[in-house]
């Protein structure tokens, strides 16, 4: 079934937060210190969720299959700060898609985008290179969880 991207739902909140945390476990938790997985599940929390979709952050999400598949969302313009896709939907490109279609709303919303930043993750450092994203720094924990921040210059 093909993949559909559109804008996150207030409706869809806590589908997507169980989603990122489902993923988070299987993918991520285990590189994080106990205050960075409290402080993860803090931030991607319903609720949390909700407050980024009322402050008009941009939250796309990913349909395949009748299901939400994964999600990214954008802050400050031009940082990715979540892009997961759950585990069973891995390696049929919906992460790339996902990218590409926020990446296309960046440049409509800053015709002049020069960089797109993300802490990546260590799971999701081989993606992010693949994308063209390059290291700006080594990894290093902040609140308990550890991350290599990443840019893309267009």
């Amino acid at each position: 079934m093909p993949t559909h991207i559109r804008t996150m739902h207030e409706d869809d909140a806590e589908a997507v937060s169980k989603l990122i945390r489902r993923s988070f476990q299987q993918c991520i938790a285990d590189t994080y210190t106990e205050r960075g997985i409290k402080h993860f599940m803090k931030i991607t929390s319903k609720q949390a969720m909700l407050r980024r979709k009322r402050k008009n952050q941009l939250i796309l999400v990913a349909e395949s299959d009748a299901a939400i598949a994964g999600l990214v969302a954008v802050r400050n313009g031009n940082h990715l700060n979540l892009l997961f896709v759950a585990p069973e939907f891995h390696r049929r490109g919906i992460g790339t898609l996902l990218f590409q279609d926020a990446l296309a709303r960046m440049k409509t919303a800053i015709p002049d985008l020069s960089v797109v930043t993300v802490n990546s993750s260590a799971y999701a450092l081989p993606f992010y290179t693949k994308l063209g994203f390059r290291a700006k720094s080594s990894a290093y924990f902040r609140k308990g969880m550890k991350i290599t921040p990443m840019e893309l210059l267009l």
